[in-house]
């Protein structure tokens, strides 16, 4: 379900899955080599992409990365608070 837009920001309590694995695949074209962060800007392209914070953007990376870094070959990026 999504929320109302306010301007260029959209309030939202979370980031669906699809949303996640869409932002992770988005990222791996800006990430620089060697060192895994973002280009100059891509963040805020990513936030204008998906209209979400740059907070939430830097969240779905930061578990993403230390998933991986901990050995998972299939990081789990369900949302905590989603409720059946």
């Amino acid at each position: 379900m999504l929320s109302p837009i306010l301007g260029s920001k959209r309030i939202r309590s979370d980031l669906l899955l699809e949303e996640k694995w869409a932002i992770v695949a988005y990222s791996t074209m800006f990430r620089e080599n060697g060192d895994g962060r973002l280009v100059n800007n891509s963040r805020k392209m990513l936030t204008l992409r998906f209209r979400c914070s740059e907070r939430a953007i830097a969240n779905v990376l930061r578990d993403y990365d230390q998933q991986i870094a901990d050995g998972v070959i299939v990081p789990d990026l369900t949302p905590s608070n989603r409720h059946n």
